[in-house]
Formats: structure tokens, C-alpha cells, sequence
């Protein structure tokens, strides 16, 4: 029997954020983190016109990266991040945006091409030996986990003009207003 994992007591508190439309996981990733270093509950609608989402490209890393710099943030998107780097990026406090392949639960990863076009944007809140644990847009209760050895060949995203591999926006504001979590919030498997 294998047991389903449970989140590390030292989890970041970012609040869950559920996208409103399949192509705003950008918008809704932002809207997280604002509400997380600033406490400011934004529209996602505006956040998406703010960052030029598309249906058809939905939201290039740089486009993230841009709008929290102009609001104040450090914030650094680096490829070829390994765990390690994300590790040390929670251990200083710091939000770890990763942009990575994500699929609808009916289909299974083996059976998928490797165009890279499901790309999706989530926040790392913790990770341990095993597992990544997300702020998951997509999800509409509580937070979502990957294991390892699942998460890293689906590290990717590639879009018009560019691939990102292992990707990861580093964000770090003033000062955190994270939600509590108790360790009982529902977790779901990310496909």
C-alpha cells in the first residue's frame, strides 16, 4: 500500500488561486503571489490584460518576470535550475514559480508528444525527498503534488520563439502574507 503524501511543516503559505479560464494559469499564478507579499486581491481579468494573454500562447515567463519587477518585486527567471537551487530558494523564503508540462487527468504522460505545449505555471510551496508540492491554479481545492522522478522530465515548456528548460521565476517581496496551513488542506496528484 503506498501511503499519499502530506505536506512538510514548513510549507510557504501561498493562498490557493483557481484560474478562472484554461489559459490563465499566468494571471492566476500572479494574482497568488500578490496576494501573498502584498495582501492585494486583484482582478484576474486585468492581470491577464496587464500580461497580454493569449488563448493561442497564453503567458511567456518574461511577461511574469516584467509585471512583478514593475510592481516592486527582486525577481529572476534562470533555466537549468536544479532542485537543489529550488530548496535553497524556499529555505531563504522565497517564491519558486516553474513552468513545466502539465496534462488533463484523463491522459497519462507516457502517452503524450513532446511539443511542449501544455505548458502550465505553478508555485512550489515545498518539496522533501519524494515530492514538489504546488499552489496549482488548476485545481480548485487545496494544493497539489508531483513526485521527483515524475516532475523532472516534464521540466520544460517551449513556445513560439523560445524553449525554457528547467525553468523557475524566483520572487521575493517585502514581507509575506501567507494563509495558514495545517498539514490538513486536500492534496491531489498533478497528471
Amino acid at each position: 500500500m503506498t501511503l499519499r503524501p502530506t505536506l512538510p511543516a514548513d510549507v510557504l503559505g501561498v493562498p490557493t488561486t483557481y484560474r478562472t479560464r484554461p489559459d490563465y494559469c499566468g494571471p492566476a499564478v500572479i494574482r497568488a503571489l500578490l496576494r501573498y507579499w502584498t495582501g492585494q486581491e486583484l482582478d484576474e481579468a486585468a492581470i491577464a490584460h496587464e500580461l497580454q494573454t493569449t488563448h493561442e500562447a497564453g503567458t511567456p515567463p518574461e511577461a511574469l518576470v516584467t509585471l512583478l519587477a514593475h510592481r516592486g518585486f527582486q525577481v529572476e527567471l534562470r533555466q537549468q535550475c536544479s532542485l537543489e537551487d529550488l530548496r535553497i530558494a524556499l529555505g531563504h523564503g522565497r517564491t519558486v514559480v516553474i513552468d513545466f508540462q502539465a496534462w488533463p487527468e484523463t491522459d497519462h504522460p507516457a502517452d503524450q508528444p513532446s511539443s511542449g505545449d501544455d505548458g502550465h505555471y505553478v508555485i512550489l510551496i515545498g518539496i522533501d525527498e519524494c515530492y514538489l508540492y504546488l499552489m496549482d491554479p488548476s485545481l480548485e481545492h487545496g494544493y497539489g503534488y508531483v513526485a521527483i522522478e515524475d516532475f523532472e522530465p516534464r521540466w520544460y515548456d517551449v513556445n513560439a520563439i523560445k524553449r525554457y528548460d528547467r525553468a523557475a521565476i524566483f520572487v521575493e517581496g517585502q514581507t509575506p502574507h501567507p494563509v495558514a496551513i495545517t498539514g490538513n488542506e486536500p492534496l491531489t496528484v498533478i497528471p
